[in-house]
């Protein structure tokens, strides 16, 4: 290669592809691993409130919380038993387990003082017990320093990992985050009234008419919360007002190249432009429709689109964040997915039908309506809007008004034989929004929608 390229490599390109870590480098990436990995688990199993979104993901229940909890921090009485009934035959017979440490009365240091520091410590915490030793200058009976004083120093205050804390003070304390609004569970949407029967303790069946909802995160608050997010880490790209009016001719034109527009030839239309294209984001649509477990659920979520218009690239978030580690800003966008409404039906196959999710549409409507407005965090001013709905096929359907089946199930417009013709393809004008608006809404299939029905173009005949 180097003789077809002309090209000297001055190394081999294997190094360049994966370049080669030194031993001093794997240790020190196996110590902050090792770390990280410890911290994820004390704060999981303490009470920082990282238990209680540990616990909200798994989708467990309590009982179910419980039973885990007593199965990896407990161990059974039987177990226990025979554990303890070993250890005697083993110290009867003359064993004895062994101790790196010896006896801790050997140690002189001030143990009080030592006690109190660690007491003061906040669960989950890191301590480096040899730092600990040399600050306190333990010392052994003839004077010394033991060479393994941080282990003398662990073992003797016992520590242990933490256990879970019990379903019990989980319960309290999520009911008590959920009422001060630490935790935000959104508002209830599209009531419903079901009939529900349950058996009587002197075993009759009764019926009682029961109302649910769905719950849903105004997607208000999931814009603000999710711009403080990407103010948080750095991605969004902001100019202030200043800025935009201080711009020189030569940036102005660079940054329409940098997001491939056209300049206007009005300098104020030009800056008035480039000022709602890097201060508008766009907003991803997803919603499935299905069944688990005979239980139907209908879940919409918002995520949001990456543009170099709106963010930062990889390039200039190294040099603006040199102190940071590189990441993949379009990754980091784009990896979110924010809930937006969920329910869960206790009507068998009704999250897949469409008039199940058509009660969804009025507090979705509020929303859009809404949109338009900007929001405000730390002087940024931002604007949002909905560009585009991803979904598998019957919710696509469903959001164009498409029909499911049939021989026209693609929103393209082309007919079902025709799919595998490219040609034909390329020359088919879909139709859009509006036009799909327009059908929906004359004489008589407005009609229809009046009446209720969802389909009116369903069982047309030819004529």
């Amino acid at each position: 290669m180097e003789k077809n390229l002309n090209i000297k490599f001055e190394n081999p390109i294997k190094v360049s592809l994966s370049p080669l870590k030194t031993p001093e480098q794997k240790r020190k990436e196996f110590e902050r691993n090792l770390k990280e990995t410890k911290q994820k688990m004390d704060d999981a199993f303490t009470d920082v409130g990282e238990d209680i979104h540990v616990f909200l993901a798994s989708g467990k229940s309590f009982n179910q919380y419980t039973r885990d909890r007593m199965s990896t921090s407990f161990e059974s009485k039987k177990s226990a038993s025979k554990r303890v009934l070993s250890r005697l035959n083993k110290e009867k017979s003359g064993y004895k387990p062994k101790k790196h440490h010896g006896k801790f009365d050997n140690y002189k240091f001030d143990k009080d003082l030592f006690l109190q520091e660690i007491q003061q410590n906040p669960a989950g915490s890191t301590i480096n017990w040899s730092l600990l030793a040399r600050k306190y200058d333990i010392k052994s009976k003839n004077g010394t320093t033991p060479k393994n004083a941080g282990q003398v120093l662990k073992e003797n205050i016992k520590i242990s990992l933490p256990t879970k804390r019990p379903a019990k003070n989980l319960k309290t304390d999520i009911k008590r985050k959920v009422s001060s609004g630490e935790l935000y569970i959104g508002v209830p949407v599209a009531p419903k009234s079901i009939v529900k029967t349950k058996i009587t303790d002197a075993g009759t069946l009764n019926q009682e008419k029961e109302q649910i909802y769905g719950r849903k995160i105004p997607m208000q608050h999931i814009r603000k919360s999710a711009l403080e997010h990407q103010i948080q880490s750095g991605t969004l790209r902001f100019f202030t007002d200043e800025e935009y009016i201080n711009i020189s001719d030569q940036e102005l034109r660079s940054r329409f190249l940098r997001i491939q527009e056209s300049i206007p030839e009005n300098r104020e239309n030009a800056i008035s432009f480039l000022k709602s294209l890097e201060r508008t984001r766009s907003i991803k649509l997803w919603h499935d429709h299905s069944d688990i477990l005979n239980h139907s659920y209908v879940c919409f979520m918002l995520s949001w689109l990456y543009d170099t218009a709106n963010y930062l690239t990889n390039q200039e978030y190294m040099e603006k964040y040199p102190e940071r580690r590189p990441i993949n800003v379009q990754a980091e966008v784009e990896k979110t997915k924010n809930l937006y409404i969920w329910t869960i039906s206790q009507i068998l196959n009704a999250g897949c039908k469409d008039e199940e999710q058509m009660t969804y549409v009025e507090t979705r409507l509020e929303d859009l309506k809404d949109i338009d407005t900007p929001i405000e965090h730390d002087n940024y001013k931002i604007q949002d809007c909905l560009r585009l709905f991803s979904g598998d096929g019957p919710a696509r359907q469903f959001e164009g008004g498409q029909q499911r089946g049939g021989n026209y199930p693609c929103l393209c417009g082309v007919h079902a034989e025709e799919h595998t013709n490219l040609l034909h393809c390329f020359q088919v004008s879909p139709q859009d929004l509006d036009d799909r608006c327009r059908l929906a809404t004359s004489s008589n299939s407005l009609r229809k929608l009046k009446e209720g029905c969802l389909n009116p173009f369903q069982n047309l005949k030819k004529r």
